[in-house]
C-alpha cells in the first residue's frame, strides 16, 4: 500500500512538471471537484506607443536629447511658454511647431558647427504636455477634450462618439475641415487655416495620410445633415447647437449655458469659412445675427 502511495505522488509530481514545460496549469473542474489540466492563456504583450518623428512638439512637452558619447549637451529639456527650449551652450532652440526630426536637424547643425563633430543627436518625448482641441458637428459627444502624446483625427472621433447614421452613403465628397493655427503647406497664415480631409478617405479607405494628428488649438468641425453654428471659449456647455433663422450671438451663448465668469464677453469673436479656404475673423456685438456654421468663440478676459 505504501508503495502504491509513493508511486502516486511520483507521478503526480512528474505531471506537474510536464504541465510547466508546455505552458498548462491545474484547476478544479467545478461540477466533478477534481482537478484537470488546462492550458494557460498567455499574458498580452506590452506594448509602448513610440511617437513618431512627424510629431509636432508643443508647449508644455518635454524632450528628451541624447547626444552619443556627449552627456554634457544630454538631458530633459522643457519647452516654454514661447516655444523654445534652453540648451547647453547653444541658448534657445526653437521647438513647438517643430516636428522631433526638424529639432533633431537645428541640434545637430548648430553643435556641429561650433562643438561637435558629426554628432548623433536622438530625440524623443519624455512626457506630453496637454493640449486642447475642440470637435464639432455630427458628433454624439462635441466639445472640447485634451489630448496628449500622438493623438490622431479618428483617436478623437470615437472619444467623440461620431454619429455614422448621419451620413452612410452620402459620406463620398463629404470634408471634415480642420481650423489650424500656423503653416500648411509652406504657407503661413496670420490667424487659421483651414485643412480638408475626406471623410470617405478616413473612414472607408482607413487612409492613414488622412487620419491626421491634431494640434494643440484645433478646431475640427464634422459636417453633419443638419446646419449648425457652434459656441467654443469661455461658456459652460461649448458645443454645437441648430442653426435657426435670425439666431443672434446673444442666442447662441445662451444656449451654451452663458459665459463663465472669466470670459470677456464684450470682444467675442466669430470665424467664418469661406469656400473652404479662407477663415475670416469677425468682431460681433450680441444682437449680430450668425451664419449657418459660424464659430462663437468667446476669448479668456486677462483682467
Amino acid at each position: 500500500m505504501i508503495k502504491v502511495l509513493q508511486k502516486s505522488i511520483l507521478l503526480i509530481t512528474f505531471a506537474i512538471i510536464i504541465a510547466g514545460l508546455f505552458g498548462l496549469s491545474y484547476a478544479i473542474d467545478q461540477t466533478t471537484g477534481t482537478e484537470v489540466l488546462e492550458q494557460a492563456v498567455p499574458e498580452e504583450p506590452v506594448t509602448v506607443e513610440v511617437p513618431s518623428m512627424m510629431y509636432s512638439v508643443g508647449i508644455g512637452d518635454i524632450l528628451s536629447i541624447n547626444i552619443k558619447d556627449s552627456p554634457e549637451f544630454s538631458g530633459n529639456f522643457p519647452v516654454h511658454d514661447k516655444g523654445w527650449i534652453m540648451y547647453p551652450m547653444l541658448g534657445e532652440i526653437k521647438a513647438a511647431g517643430l516636428t522631433l526630426l526638424e529639432i533633431e536637424a537645428a541640434i545637430k547643425e548648430k553643435l556641429e558647427k561650433e562643438y561637435l563633430y558629426d554628432p548623433v543627436v536622438n530625440i524623443s518625448i519624455n512626457r506630453y504636455g496637454s493640449r486642447k482641441v475642440e470637435i464639432l458637428g455630427g458628433m454624439g459627444n462635441p466639445g472640447a477634450y485634451y489630448i496628449s502624446g500622438t493623438t490622431r483625427l479618428f483617436d478623437l472621433f470615437i472619444r467623440a462618439h461620431m454619429i455614422y447614421s448621419n451620413y452612410g452613403e452620402n459620406m463620398k465628397g463629404r470634408m471634415v475641415r480642420i481650423l489650424r493655427k500656423g503653416a500648411v503647406d509652406g504657407k503661413t497664415e496670420k490667424d487659421s487655416a483651414v485643412l480638408l480631409i475626406d471623410l470617405f478617405k478616413l473612414l472607408v479607405d482607413v487612409d492613414d495620410e488622412a487620419n491626421i494628428y491634431l494640434q494643440d488649438g484645433d478646431i475640427i468641425y464634422v459636417p453633419g445633415g443638419t446646419a449648425y453654428i457652434y459656441v467654443v471659449g469661455e461658456v459652460m456647455r461649448p458645443g454645437s447647437f441648430t442653426h435657426q433663422m435670425d439666431m443672434t450671438v446673444l442666442k447662441a451663448i445662451t444656449l451654451a449655458g452663458g459665459p463663465t465668469k472669466a470670459a470677456d464677453v464684450n470682444n467675442t469673436f466669430v470665424k467664418r469659412i469661406i469656400n473652404d479656404k479662407e477663415v475670416v475673423k469677425v468682431k460681433v456685438e450680441m444682437p449680430d445675427v450668425l451664419q449657418p456654421e459660424d464659430i462663437v468663440e468667446v476669448p479668456l478676459s486677462f483682467w
